[in-house]
């Protein structure tokens, strides 16, 4: 009986061995979990966004004009026909701001830059056509330039008048002209607003 004991005994031991193992592996887990977690906290910070619709719109609209239906004469030309033909062209945009619920407190000024595209059928348009502009009835400075007021609305809004003149004969065959004007909203001291630029480098992949 004795001899058969022995195994039993060995059996014994190494069941305690490993029990006794595995509990001491437990406790030295859940002591490292513990401290980790001791060390471990998170803090949650909401960030407001906006989306493209919620951007401001800006948009110049033709309101009227006699540019569609009449022909530009030059003025030593009489008019002998002014259902079709006139001396002066006349144009009237309306250039519109809606901040679409974006609250603005830079101030915005009106730049208009007007060109002419003559599309290479003659030259030096500037010396032969006079072009006034004004906005709100006032002569266009672009060392004054219009403020773009937005009221209570979120709405702002300049009215453009714009007259062209012929003061000589164009000395070519079917000439061409198109009459381009840019506008653009601009600071105080006439500069072009821009966005934001990129001063956090992007390593969010090596962070997470």
């Amino acid at each position: 009986m004795k001899k058969n004991q022995k195994p039993n005994n060995k059996t014994k031991n190494k069941i305690i061995t490993v029990l006794t193992f595995l509990i001491c592996s437990f406790f030295a887990i859940s002591s490292i979990v513990a401290i980790n977690n001791y060390f471990s906290r998170q803090k949650q910070e909401k960030i407001k966004l906006m989306s493209e619709n919620d951007a401001p719109l800006f948009e110049v609209n033709r309101i009227s004009g006699n540019n569609e239906d009449k022909t530009l004469i030059p003025l030593p030309l009489p008019n002998l026909n002014p259902n079709k033909y006139h001396h002066v062209v006349t144009i009237n945009h309306q250039v519109l701001l809606n901040s679409n619920g974006l609250d603005v407190s830079v101030p915005l000024y009106l730049k208009i830059t007007p060109k002419y595209d003559t599309h290479n059928t003659f030259s030096n348009p500037e010396t032969l056509f006079n072009l006034e502009v004004k906005n709100n009835n006032t002569t266009y400075d672009n060392t004054k330039r219009q403020q773009m007021v937005i009221n209570n609305d979120g709405r702002g809004n300049i009215n453009i008048q714009i007259k062209l003149e012929q003061n000589n004969f164009i000395q070519t065959k079917n000439p061409n002209l198109t009459l381009i004007l840019n506008y653009e909203l601009v600071d105080k001291d006439g500069n072009a607003l821009s966005g934001g630029s990129s001063t956090i480098e992007n390593k969010i992949k090596n962070l997470a």
